[in-house]
């Protein structure tokens, strides 16, 4: 109701009370609109101090009683109960039509957003990053990595059943300085379908440093990527207090149970290294939640 909208955004009372509306409130919200109105009449007259000892609301004549005695304008209680009712429909409509329009444009990002269109979005951004028009250089080194994220940001079935991974973890992408594990995951941030947030340990270890504290939530419509695992100071102080801020995360991620398929980490280090870094839960719980990927060959920023 366009009329009812317009009237509502702007606040204008007097108008909103000119309109008809279409009677839709059953004779049973009728009736208990009524009730509703004789109930709070009495509890006024309660709260003001004065007796009510001679009313009752057990049955429709006590409640008519009440309402004759007060003079509570019947048409009017019945008028405002459907004008409210009328309203609330119409946000219900407004509701309902916004989750099937969301629903619509999710379906329509995930046709668009296929593997094929993320590698493509990587190659444009890799030629326009490295200014060589070359685009993003696939080989048989990283085709594995590459294919696997496509999959994994698409929500691509062949990423279980290609590649063999789990759908439900989280990717850790390992590997030696300069194969691309930064760089990779980077061109493909900005899909439409599972845009990526991209976090740096090394400045997580600053903010840590500084406040004692970093705050880092997944969201379903986003996915976080944490760079430089393992790069950054193994204990981080902050007044004297000692914090090991990837540990802790790690492990709160894991005892709230929260979603690690909205994650992935790079890292140089191994499966062994990590447990020497971060302790032996972290590793037993990584390995529980994310797939690993190695992402092995030269160093390509050497050309």
């Amino acid at each position: 109701m366009k009329e009812l909208e317009t009237i509502q955004s702007r606040f204008d009372l007097a108008a909103f009370d000119k309109i008809e509306f279409p009677m839709i409130i059953t004779d049973y919200e009728k009736d208990q609109a009524i009730y509703h109105a004789a109930f709070l009449e009495l509890d006024k007259m309660k709260f003001r101090g004065l007796s009510v000892s001679g009313f009752s609301l057990a049955s429709d004549v006590e409640v008519m009683k009440v309402v004759e005695y007060y003079k509570i304008d019947i048409e009017k209680v019945v008028d405002y109960a459907n004008r409210m009712k009328t309203i609330e429909v119409e946000q219900n409509k407004q509701i309902q039509k916004e989750i099937e329009d969301e629903a619509k444009r999710d379906a329509e990002r995930k046709d668009f957003w296929s593997a094929g269109e993320i590698y493509r979005l990587m190659y444009k951004n890799a030629a326009e990053a490295t200014k060589s028009g070359l685009g993003l250089i696939y080989d048989d080194e990283n085709a594995g990595a590459i294919e696997s994220i496509c999959y994994f940001l698409s929500n691509d079935p062949k990423f279980e059943t290609k590649m063999g991974f789990d759908k439900n973890k989280g990717i850790i992408l390992m590997g030696s300085y300069g194969t691309g594990k930064s760089f990779i995951p980077r061109m493909a941030k900005d899909n439409g379908l599972n845009p990526i947030d991209i976090y740096s340990l090394v400045k997580i270890e600053h903010d840590v440093r500084n406040s004692g504290t970093f705050s880092l939530n997944l969201s379903e419509r986003r996915i976080i990527n944490l760079d430089d695992v393992g790069a950054e100071k193994e204990v981080q102080t902050h007044y004297g207090n000692k914090i090991n801020w990837f540990q802790e995360w790690i492990e709160l991620m894991y005892s709230e149970n929260r979603p690690f398929n909205r994650l992935i980490l790079l890292t140089n280090l191994d499966s062994n290294e990590i447990e020497q870094r971060y302790g032996g839960r972290v590793r037993s719980r990584l390995t529980e939640k994310m797939n690993i990927i190695l992402l092995n060959g030269k160093d390509r920023r050497k050309g």
